[in-house]
C-alpha cells in the first residue's frame, strides 16, 4: 500500500521556474521605503529627503 506522503506533488519544479512572483522584493521595496525615508524625515523636523529609486527586477 502507497504511503500518503506518496500522493503529495512535491514543489520542486516551483524553484525552478524563472518567472518572478506578483510581490517580490522589488515591488516590497516600492511600498516600504517611501514610509521608511518618511519616518527619517520626521524624526529630522521634516527634512524632505530624495526618495531613490529600486528600479527593476533582474529580469523583469
Amino acid at each position: 500500500m502507497k504511503g500518503v506522503l506518496g500522493h503529495i506533488p512535491h514543489a520542486r519544479g516551483a524553484s525552478h521556474d524563472m518567472a518572478l512572483p506578483a510581490v517580490h522584493a522589488w515591488v516590497a521595496a516600492r511600498c516600504t521605503l517611501p514610509g521608511v525615508i518618511a519616518h527619517g524625515s520626521a524624526r529630522q523636523g521634516g527634512a524632505r529627503p530624495a526618495v531613490p529609486g529600486s528600479g527593476d527586477a533582474p529580469g523583469a
